[in-house]
């Protein structure tokens, strides 16, 4: 393979990800994932195909037993006992030479590959065996296809890589001109069946096997009553010599047709090959009718729904779950739907089931009760009741009370009531009034039934110390940040928080309205925030977090500086800083008085060239990070001079 050129290698190292060192993989490995691996040692096996492993070195091979060339011609020999030549010719195909006398052998340029042509990149002396195909696209097996990580220095090379069709040469291999192949027979499907069958729809599942390679599963399914012509295909793109693919089917997309369905599935493999199964499915869609439904002996105590079900199949239940407005379902039995406990007495057509307001914690209030009927197929009708048993204000649903901020007003915050879902009007099912409620603590208000609602109710709120304002930076070193921020008379004290990996952590506690935040790590940008905190009766408050400040610490001093010259022309060099966003050069001609000669928003630079006039030249270099388009500078660096 010709040698890359950098910047690919640099590319290719930065989206590597997940690397490990494979073990020898089965001929036709059901995994055709691309993934990067390390090469740890020379002679390790990375992946294999029919048979024919693909092995690498640490060094790179451009000739000889670990070069993309002599993947070629072991895999060529093994399958056809044909010898390559001229393999990774830069311009022009491969040469074929066949030893048997009186047979002649050629390779042919081919636009349509299959698993085991040759593949030429058009750019590169690079070769390789076609692995898989689909679409457009081409999955390969090779060898000495790699690069250095730029992190490590390890070499790394590509298993199961991707191209296109169009970007690379494909050739194959003819033998007294017919064309060989390594195809395998057509798929074996190894099971087909429907499952989760329902009057919505069922669960069809097939697995199948493959030695060349599985490429996909094609389902298609119609009722029998309407025939093919009203088929929906779905296709499952696999991969591997074993494979399983699912598809749900819905009666909805057929407009609900009940009866039998007929499901042909169909499994390909990589070389286009089929094989097909069909699996019948019966679907029953008759569900129970509920009518007559009434409510009975209403009490304090309860009452009893009576309701008629008619039905084409038996009954398997008749289920009434039963839940109070009050506090949603928190009464609604949670095995209701899985065993008897909401089960209807069935005599005939007639169900009757008594709702006790003992099971529901005696609450009073609006009573929701569903009627569930079941057949034996899984049908399902159901039909809804509602029951009002007297309800007190005390019981009704309150809306939490959000947290208010401090105004140095009286605050009267909105107070919402449900029954049930059913929202109350102020006025006119409750009144409400408020006290304690200016200073920072806790408020209160009373809430008192009105009309069909009686009895009050007494509910809290919380004031808590206005948000902290005019939070700047005063100061900042490599380890430090100094910052402040205006004193807020709610406060006895402050929280201060910094943002570290996406969460704000609590970094201490002041009584004063600064603060220094230390053991920083240099040339790095962080957040912070303050909450003002008040304490009143032996309960804390907290304010609203502040707005995020932005800061950051310095770069470290610029070292190792370096000063060349060559004519009028003048190279300075440093080692470049691990954080920073930049570096400003200075220059002087006396030493004492210096010109920043260039601002350089690159942290990666290491060197900057410029003409100077002749004479004594003095340079310093200090690097520098930037928020928004402010410069924060670190110290500067030792001065270097020079005569031009």
């Amino acid at each position: 393979m010709k040698k890359l050129r950098t910047k690919l290698f640099t590319l290719l190292s930065a989206i590597a990800m997940l690397f490990t060192a494979l073990p020898s993989v089965p001929a036709y490995a059901a995994d055709l994932t691309e993934k990067n691996v390390f090469i740890t040692y020379t002679g390790q096996v990375v992946d294999s195909f029919m048979g024919v492993d693909a092995v690498y070195s640490t060094y790179y091979s451009w000739s000889g037993y670990y070069s993309c060339a002599a993947y070629i011609d072991k895999f060529y020999h093994k399958f056809f006992d044909v010898n390559l030549y001229d393999i990774n010719n830069y311009e022009g195909k491969p040469h074929v030479y066949y030893p048997v006398t009186g047979h002649t052998a050629e390779l042919r340029t081919v636009s349509n590959p299959i698993p085991g042509d040759i593949m030429q990149d058009k750019a590169y002396s690079h070769v390789a065996i076609v692995k898989a195909v689909s679409g457009s696209q081409v999955t390969l097996i090779e060898q000495n296809w790699k690069w250095d990580d730029w992190q490590t220095g390890d070499p790394i090379c590509t298993v199961n890589r991707k191209v296109n069709v169009a970007d690379n040469y494909f050739y194959r291999l003819y033998i007294d001109g017919v064309a060989q192949t390594v195809s395998k027979p057509a798929p074996t499907i190894t099971s087909a069946s429907a499952s989760s069958i329902t009057k919505d729809g069922f669960t069809v599942k097939a697995s199948a096997k493959d030695d060349i390679g599985i490429d996909h599963f094609m389902f298609m399914t119609y009722p029998k009553s309407k025939g093919t012509s009203a088929a929906k295909k779905v296709t499952v793109s696999k991969s591997g010599t074993s494979a399983s693919a699912s598809v749900n089917v819905k009666v909805s997309d057929f407009e609900n047709e009940a009866g039998t369905y007929v499901t042909a599935v169909y499994v390909y493999n990589t070389s286009g090959k089929k094989v097909k199964t069909k699996i019948n499915t019966v679907v029953v869609r008759k569900p129970p009718v509920i009518s007559a439904v009434k409510v009975t002996g209403k009490s304090s105590t309860g009452y009893t729904v009576t309701c008629n079900v008619e039905s084409k199949a038996k009954l398997s239940s008749v289920k009434f779950p039963t839940w109070t407005s009050y506090n949603s379902t928190d009464d609604l039995a949670s095995n209701w739907s899985k065993t008897t406990v909401c089960d209807g007495k069935i005599v005939g057509s007639t169900v009757s089931f008594t709702v006790k307001a003992a099971d529901h914690n005696k609450e009073k209030g609006e009573y929701n009760t569903y009627i569930y009927a079941y057949d034996t197929y899984g049908n399902v009708s159901s039909k809804a009741v509602q029951v009002n048993l007297s309800k007190s204000v005390s019981e009704v649903g309150i809306e939490s009370i959000p947290s208010q901020i401090y105004t140095g007003n009286a605050l009267r915050p909105e107070v919402h009531l449900y029954d049930g879902n059913k929202p109350l009007i102020l006025g006119v099912d409750y009144s409400v009034s408020y006290s304690d409620n200016k200073e920072v603590g806790k408020g209160s208000v009373r809430i008192t039934g009105l009309g069909s609602y009686s009895g009050s109710k007494l509910v809290y709120f919380k004031i808590r110390p206005a948000k902290v304002t005019g939070l700047t930076v005063a100061g900042a070193t490599d380890t430090s940040v100094s910052f402040k921020w205006d004193a807020n008379a709610n406060a006895d004290y402050y929280f201060v928080y910094r943002r570290i990996d996406g969460s704000w952590k609590h970094i201490g506690t002041t009584a004063d309205t600064s603060y220094k935040a230390a053991g920083l790590t240099n040339g790095s940008n962080y957040e912070f925030s303050v909450i003002a905190h008040k304490d009143v009766n032996g309960v804390s408050f907290n304010g609203v977090r502040s707005a995020a400040l932005k800061a950051v610490t310095k770069p470290l001093q610029t070292a190792n500086v370096k000063a060349a010259k060559s004519g009028t022309s003048v190279t300075v060099s440093w080692s470049k800083l691990a954080r920073c966003d930049g570096y400003a050069v200075y220059t002087s001609t006396d030493g004492t008085t210096y010109t920043r000669k260039a601002y350089i928003d690159d942290p990666s630079a290491a060197s900057y060239k410029f003409t100077a006039q002749k004479g004594k030249l003095y340079i310093k270099i200090r690097a520098y990070k930037l928020l928004g388009s402010t410069h924060y500078f670190g110290s500067y660096s030792s001065v270097v001079s020079l005569t031009v």
